[in-house]
């Protein structure tokens, strides 16, 4: 059911991640339903708030009949309004990775990923949907994922022009983060660290619905980094 958290925890906890999920889900309309089904997906719920007068976030898809790509408009609902005084409360001992996505305020993703580091814990960012005012969030990140539309939009709010998703990759990684991944849909993907700059192909598929491809992406990566 979504978001896009929800989604990347999911597909985490899918392919043996332990993963908790730190939200805000108004139990009005399906709320209570998605709390339910992450529960189900083995996905800790302890760090969930939910508020019985607030409406979930809600998301309108569009989906190309022809090729499969997707438009979404996002309606950030109860998770939009997640406080600082949540993410005060959060127990980071024993966490590997602290993943976040810009479906929260940003002022609240920039505290947890300041206590994440002051706990020795990994930062992941994926900057979407693309807000103004997320490059902020840069020098907190450990690992910045963004498709190449983002990448575009996060260097051009920082001063740069169009490039190609190498250049781009390079571009953010110079803004602080040790890793940059930009995704490429049938493309595959750039990854940019200190190690240098490689171009991953992707596997040859029919696409049937291209919706939560990019928040499996972050699971799965989250997950195989976790592991080693």
């Amino acid at each position: 059911l979504g978001g896009k958290g929800a989604n990347q925890a999911v597909a985490a906890a899918r392919v043996g991640a332990r993963v908790a999920l730190a939200a805000r889900v108004g139990l009005l309309e399906n709320g209570a339903a998605m709390v339910e089904q992450l529960k189900g997906e083995d996905v800790d719920t302890r760090a969930i708030a939910t508020p019985a007068e607030e409406v979930p976030g809600e998301a309108l898809l569009v989906v190309g009949a022809e090729d499969a790509e997707n438009q979404i408009v996002t309606v950030a609902g109860s998770n939009g309004m997640l406080p600082l005084e949540q993410v005060e409360a959060l127990e980071l001992n024993g966490l590997r990775w602290l993943v976040a996505q810009q479906e929260l305020p940003l002022q609240s993703i920039a505290r947890a990923f300041e206590r994440a580091h002051a706990a020795g814990v990994k930062t992941l960012l994926n900057a979407a949907p693309f807000r103004p005012g997320c490059e902020a969030l840069l020098p907190h990140v450990d690992l910045l994922v963004v498709n190449a539309l983002e990448a575009q939009a996060l260097v051009t709010t920082l001063g740069g022009g169009a490039a190609d998703p190498e250049s781009l990759a390079q571009s953010l990684r110079a803004k602080g983060p040790a890793a940059v991944l930009v995704s490429l849909g049938a493309d595959g993907l750039c990854w940019v660290d200190d190690q240098g700059t490689r171009r991953v192909p992707a596997r040859k598929v029919k696409a049937v619905d291209t919706v939560g491809a990019g928040d499996t992406l972050v699971g799965a990566l989250v997950t195989a980094l976790a592991e080693g």
